[in-house]
């Protein structure tokens, strides 16, 4: 487990006022292989809609839900991909090189 912290903006002090941050709370009570697929659908989300919402404070966002899969990916690979469509990670890997409109 790791703290991962970005702007305000993108990573608040609400999410940070316990002892843990609240990620890291769902990979207790949930599991990896759901916190990295919620991961993977939080980037998805921000990337969606960032053109008609917060523009680069959503892709900002994003990148912090692709680090963290990254992270996950990183303890657990095989247990990850094993359970993550693999359309989805190819959208996560081109990401983390810039987004394409």
């Amino acid at each position: 487990m790791g703290v991962y912290y970005m702007s305000d903006a993108i990573n608040p002090a609400h999410y940070r006022q316990e002892k843990i941050q609240c990620i890291d709370a769902m990979r207790y009570i949930f599991g990896d292989i759901s916190v990295a697929n919620f991961c993977v659908c939080n980037a998805f989300k921000y990337l969606w809609r960032f053109e008609d919402k917060n523009g680069d404070e959503d892709i900002d966002k994003a990148k912090w839900y692709i680090a963290e899969f990254k992270r996950l990916l990183s303890e657990n690979a095989d247990d990850i991909l094993a359970d993550l469509p693999q359309n989805m990670y190819d959208v996560m890997l081109d990401a983390e090189y810039g987004i394409k409109k």
